[in-house]
């Protein structure tokens, strides 16, 4: 799969998909990206999670690149209880 970089473009995967694994690996071969002056400082490389009815994520974890920021959150909102390298 290839994405354009002039574009905003993500990959959305069906709801619950990775629920019945107990543990999994996800693996991304992502040239340039880490930490360049070119893309949005708000840049995912992945995110999984869900959304309450505010709209605020909750369950979730994400991994930025630009920022070099990995965060898991159990609460609702999530950003109460962000943990993770920062």
């Amino acid at each position: 799969m290839t994405f354009s970089a002039a574009a905003q473009q993500y990959l959305n995967l069906p709801g619950s998909i990775l629920s019945n694994y107990p543990a999994v690996t996800i693996e991304m071969w992502i040239p340039s990206i880490s930490g360049t002056t070119t893309s949005p400082p708000f840049v995912y490389l992945f995110a999984f999670g869900d959304t309450d009815s505010g709209g605020n994520g909750y369950d979730y974890i994400f991994f930025n690149p630009n920022l070099a920021r990995t965060v898991i959150s159990t609460a609702d909102p999530g950003y109460n209880d962000e943990q993770g390298e920062t």
